[in-house]
């Protein structure tokens, strides 16, 4: 029977010798204890981020005692500080092996925004956001967005990125509030008439001004065609449309009068109607007295009162564009209109500002019109067709001497011929 003990566990190797001594054999045994190296494997080399967090767990069938170098704790978190090879040591019944393990970090990827984290903007606006970081770190962004490049907002969202270098992974993060904009409406183009006003009039649930500095709700008086435009603005967000107002001029009114003395014993008034636009216009005459109105363009007319009065004849003229304008003159309507000019007998052209001119007085505008002035040797000094030219007692730019004068004047078809008298002198 074989009898041993052992304090350790561990691999036994028995051996048995048989002996002679002195030509006698003796059974006998010996025991040898022989401890083989205890076993450990620390695993495989391992690549991490600079910061992580490791747990190195030896493999120990041996059960040996094991020490790790640099702090270690076989089985408990450590962060690694640095690129390090790390050894254990199993040690058993005086017999130690050990074994190594090399742990590579990576600079973790330092990410930076160009932007603040949290962005209010308004829907439909343009945004670019921009991450960067070192080493040639990856940037992707998730919802599809590509890095640097212009999005418009839609809705509140939440972008995340990250930047990535081999295993390394650094994640951040920006959130877009989606604010309304202002709704705006402000009607459509339109047109007025030179003169007249308009109230600009937005509807806005936010902040209205027109050109920047017209309050909303403002009557203008636009003198040319002008476009406004009316801005929202709520909560930061902008909504901006614009208006044209066409300013149309009025119809520059104007009409003369000639007396038609062609049909015997009957006197008409030919208005004519100089009014600028032509027959683009709608016209109303009104002939003061208490005859029908007439919408034709140049009409005539014959007053039937034989008393000598005035009337106020009124043109009322309207363009394309419904403008209005209208124009009075008041005419002498006497009983005997054929002699209805007035010629003065005398004049004194002195520079006192009074009576410094020469000419007839008429009381309708002459349809024929020829004013001719001689001296007393019958040499012509003044001529004009236009009534409103008078002589000014000068003949090749001096004044003439006083004295009498001859006129001559053909008015509508009669000639009138008479002498009056220049006086020149203080």
């Amino acid at each position: 029977m074989l009898f041993y003990t052992t304090q350790d566990t561990g691999y036994v190797e028995l051996t048995i010798t048989n002996t002679l001594i002195d030509g006698t054999c003796y059974d006998d045994t010996i025991v040898y204890i022989r401890y083989v190296n205890p076993i450990v494997d620390p695993g495989v080399d391992k690549t991490i981020c600079e910061g992580q967090e490791l747990v190195l767990v030896a493999n120990n069938p041996s059960n040996g005692i094991l020490n790790w170098n640099n702090g270690v704790v076989d089985n408990q978190p450590f962060i690694p500080q640095e690129s390090k090879t790390y050894t254990v040591v199993s040690s058993l019944h005086g017999c130690s092996y050990k074994d190594s393990v090399i742990i590579n970090l990576i600079e973790k990827p330092i990410l930076s925004l160009n932007q603040e984290r949290n962005i209010s903007a308004c829907i439909g606006d343009e945004l670019t956001l921009n991450a960067t970081a070192q080493n040639n770190a990856i940037i992707s962004w998730d919802n599809d967005y590509a890095n640097n490049t212009p999005l418009i907002v839609e809705n509140s969202i939440n972008y995340m990125v990250t930047a990535t270098i081999e295993s390394c992974v650094t994640e951040d993060s920006i959130s877009i509030i989606a604010m309304e904009s202002p709704y705006l409406s402000i009607g459509n183009d339109t047109s007025i008439c030179k003169g007249k006003v308009i109230l600009l009039n937005a509807q806005s649930n936010g902040l209205v001004f027109w050109n920047s500095t017209i309050a909303n709700n403002n009557f203008i008086f636009p003198s040319s065609t002008t476009t406004y435009v009316a801005e929202a603005s709520l909560n930061g967000c902008i909504t901006k449309d614009s208006l044209e107002i066409s300013v149309h001029a009025l119809p520059q009114v104007e009409f003369e009068t000639e007396i038609d003395f062609s049909i015997e014993n009957k006197t008409l008034f030919q208005f004519l109607n100089a009014t600028d636009g032509g027959t683009n216009n709608d016209y109303l005459f009104n002939f003061g007295d208490s005859s029908n109105l007439s919408s034709d363009y140049s009409p005539t007319h014959q007053y039937s009162s034989s008393e000598t009065h005035f009337v106020d004849v009124k043109l009322l003229a309207t363009n394309p564009f419904g403008c209005i304008d209208s124009i009075i003159k008041t005419f002498k309507i006497d009983a005997n209109l054929r002699d209805s000019v007035f010629i003065p007998i005398a004049f004194t052209p002195n520079r006192d500002m009074n009576n410094e001119v020469f000419k007839p007085v008429y009381n309708l505008y002459p349809r024929e019109y020829v004013f001719l002035i001689f001296n007393r040797w019958g040499e012509l000094l003044f001529e004009t067709t236009n009534p409103e030219y008078g002589w000014d007692g000068k003949h090749n730019n001096r004044l003439v001497q006083d004295g009498i004068y001859t006129y001559k004047l053909l008015f509508n078809n009669k000639l009138k011929i008479g002498t009056f008298h220049l006086i020149g002198k203080h």
